[in-house]
């Protein structure tokens, strides 16, 4: 990711890219968060609170593809603590 893409991104898109991160790696936390954020019509760079709802529950389907119920689990309740 180049500085000015990074810049860009909000604080919770980039909390979420690192949660993921942690639990596929970082190719596929982008493209999972990338992926989801454009099947919901959501900007990846304006991600709110009021938004994260059905943004984790693809987020969890995707997790759950590429690993398992269980980290796809942890993933989700990482992410429901970051947005409190």
């Amino acid at each position: 990711m180049n500085v000015l893409a990074e810049e860009s991104m909000n604080v919770l898109a980039k909390e979420i890219e690192k949660i993921l991160a942690e639990a596929v790696g970082d190719f596929l936390a982008k493209a999972i968060l990338n992926k989801n954020c454009t099947l919901l019509g959501i900007n990846r760079d304006l991600i709110t609170p009021d938004k994260m709802s059905p943004l984790l529950q693809n987020i969890q389907r995707s997790v759950t593809f590429f690993d398992s119920e269980e980290t796809a689990q942890s993933v989700a309740a990482r992410m429901l603590a970051a947005v409190k």
